[in-house]
């Protein structure tokens, strides 16, 4: 499959949704929109908020007066990196990881394996490689600061980012197997 989107995280572009949340809030309603929305938000319960997807609406109330928001509880508002969501428990709004965007790092990773060169004709050598895997981890560490994360997408993602990178390191750098496995337990960042 491909890449379905070049986006790489910006904690920016997602700070004042963020911080909203970060406050005790009953948005149970909201909605996404491409174009820019025909109310502005403010004090009557409505929030708009302008992210690299379009524009977020979110609101107390089920309908506006100018749009039908769909119920999170329901059907939750996938973003790229995030899921928003109501959190019965809680009886808030809540921010979650977007699993395909956990599954898009992990193309990534394989994207990086699947040459022993960068783009201008250069080998790739086992730091550089190391580096670059690295980055996509903390991407998503970056997300895990603020929205949940099963435990089990963890596992999983470690999981299958260790075997790309022990075929990687094995296959194409020719490391020895205890080698690739040292360099792996030393230097490969844990989600």
């Amino acid at each position: 499959m491909p890449i379905w989107t070049n986006y790489h995280y910006n904690e920016e572009d997602y700070k004042l949704l963020i911080a909203s949340l970060r406050n005790p809030n009953k948005y149970r309603y909201g909605l996404l929109l491409k174009e820019e929305p025909k109310i502005k938000g403010g004090r009557k319960g409505t929030k708009v908020f302008k992210l690299p997807e379009g524009y977020l609406i979110l609101s107390h109330k089920p309908k506006g007066r100018y749009y039908t928001y769909q119920d999170l509880a329901k059907k939750p508002i996938k973003l790229i990196p995030f899921t928003i969501l109501w959190n019965p428990h809680r009886q808030r709004m809540q921010l979650q990881i977007n699993r395909d965007y956990v599954r898009l790092q992990l193309k990534r990773a394989k994207q990086l394996s699947s040459s022993a060169f960068w783009k201008p004709p250069k080998r790739k050598t086992e730091r550089s490689y190391i580096k670059a895997i690295n980055d996509l981890t903390r991407e998503l560490k970056a997300i895990d600061r603020y929205a949940f994360v099963y435990p089990d997408t963890k596992r999983a993602y470690n999981s299958k980012l260790k075997k790309i990178v022990y075929k990687y390191l094995t296959s194409v750098i020719g490391l020895s197997r205890n080698r690739a496995l040292l360099t792996i337990k030393n230097y490969l960042t844990k989600f």
